[in-house]
């Protein structure tokens, strides 16, 4: 395996609109909320609004994970599991990818 292709990271998340407009974002393995998006957030939010977008289309409800992969390297991709759609997320530069990056490690809060 080419070291760009080591995966070093693997989480499956689930990310849920509350009524007051936070994202709440779910652990799937664990079933835990690990963080809460207040504000803006407007990459996050556009990724997720994109990929929504494209699971209606394709017929696919909102309960299928999403799956944050990060690789030797740095590369960083966000996969849909029931699309099979694939964002790099580094390609839209290093503090948006951050935005998603952060959440292999979460373990619970708010931002």
């Amino acid at each position: 395996m080419t070291p760009d292709r080591q995966v070093l990271q693997v989480r499956e998340l689930q990310f849920f609109d509350e009524p007051g407009g936070a994202v709440v974002v779910v652990d799937t393995a664990s079933g835990r909320v690990i963080h809460r998006v207040e504000g803006e957030a407007g990459f996050l939010r556009g990724v997720l609004r994109a990929m929504g977008r494209e699971r209606k289309r394709n017929g696919a409800g909102p309960d299928a994970p999403f799956r944050i992969v990060a690789y030797a390297g740095g590369r960083l991709l966000l996969v849909d599991t029931a699309t099979g759609e694939s964002i790099e997320l580094n390609s839209f530069g290093s503090t948006n990818a951050e935005t998603f990056a952060r959440l292999l490690d979460a373990s619970g809060g708010a931002s």
